[in-house]
């Protein structure tokens, strides 16, 4: 029995669900719900409105109705759009809301692909739009000082369909090249991200990884030749750091090895940073012994500061820092990881 799939992502549904549509014997292994139906631009036979495949949310919100694309008026164009209906801000940490991206869905039947760029992402990777581009305008939030979200300020942007780039062949090429940290194994975040991959563009680099000169001599790597650095200015730093690319190091290798270990390090949630290496064995130690799956580790009184709590019953683990215990608990202890994570991310 092969699996049903979502004409919105493309994904099959789990195999106990995917057996009771069988049950329903439709032609078709697609399935989608009304508000796809209308952006498919496709309708039911008056017929076929009340056979339907009911599914539960698992939050346990409202139940949604899905039709089988053999249903429809055009099967055939349902078939085209399958895994293109959920759009994409290519290169952006936030899910685009879903007032906005009914919107954006709403043209995709223009399109081969269901991703999108705003206007100042454009200019700021110094891509160029095709004669005539069009675009969508939708309301993004803009969050509060804080970070609140639900404080937020609502402003229009332009957003455009990679295919209105006079060469879109680019963007599949900077997806590969989203800037990593040699020094932490993560992604920039996308304001630091920009600059990067536009000065990877401009001088033909080809590696995601960036350092240090510093981190390039602790690793013995040497850089290239006259190789320029990307400049980039860093919150509470007088003046702008300097990143090389890997691929301006005579090993480029080195760099990415040493960045995907430094992703599993365990490191501090208050600032990020790594522990001594003594350290560093024990909360390792602790955590494959725990099961945590967070690299980020602090103190109750840390705990507060950030804004959540340690969960009751949970444990720490004692350290030595600087001759003094210190009780650590790892943020899978407390009652919101994801805050935490989301500080580094």
């Amino acid at each position: 029995m092969s699996c049903a799939i979502s004409a919105a992502t493309g994904q099959f549904y789990p195999k106990n669900i995917s057996r009771k549509m069988a049950d329903m014997k439709f032609d078709s292994y697609v399935w989608l719900t009304e508000k796809q139906l209308k952006l498919c631009g496709v309708g039911l036979a008056e017929s076929q409105k009340e056979k339907y495949f009911p599914l539960s949310s698992s939050s346990g919100g409202a139940t949604v109705h899905l039709y089988n694309a053999s249903q429809t008026e055009n099967p055939e164009k349902v078939a085209k759009l399958v895994g293109r209906l959920v759009p994409v801000n290519v290169f952006s940490n936030f899910k685009i809301r879903p007032d906005a991206a009914w919107k954006l869905t709403a043209s995709i039947g223009e399109y081969e692909k269901s991703e999108w760029l705003t206007l100042n992402q454009i200019n700021a990777l110094g891509l160029k739009l095709k004669e005539g581009a069009k675009y969508v305008c939708v309301e993004v939030p803009i969050p509060s000082q804080k970070g609140d979200e639900s404080q937020s300020c609502l402003r229009t942007v332009q957003f455009y369909n990679v295919a209105e780039l006079a060469d879109p062949s680019l963007v599949s090429k900077m997806k590969n090249m989203l800037p990593i940290s040699a020094h932490t194994g993560r992604k920039y975040q996308m304001a630091l991200a920009m600059p990067l991959l536009q000065f990877a563009i401009e001088k033909g680099l080809d590696s995601p990884f960036w350092l240090t000169a510093a981190l390039a001599r602790e690793l013995n790597l040497h850089i290239r030749g006259k190789a320029a650095p990307a400049r980039l200015p860093m919150k509470g730093l007088t003046k702008e750091i300097e990143l090389y690319n890997a691929s301006q190091t005579n090993d480029p290798n080195v760099a990415a090895s040493y960045a995907y270990r430094q992703l599993f390090q365990p490191r501090s949630a208050l600032s990020g940073s790594h522990f001594p290496r003594d350290i560093t064995r024990i909360l390792s130690a602790a955590a494959m012994r725990n099961k945590y799956h967070s690299i980020y580790w602090l103190t109750k009184k840390q705990a507060v500061s950030l804004g959540v709590h340690i969960l009751p019953g949970h444990n720490p683990t004692e350290v030595k820092i600087a001759s003094e215990k210190r009780f650590l608990f790892n943020a899978d202890q407390t009652n919101n990881s994801k805050k935490i994570e989301d500080r580094f991310s």
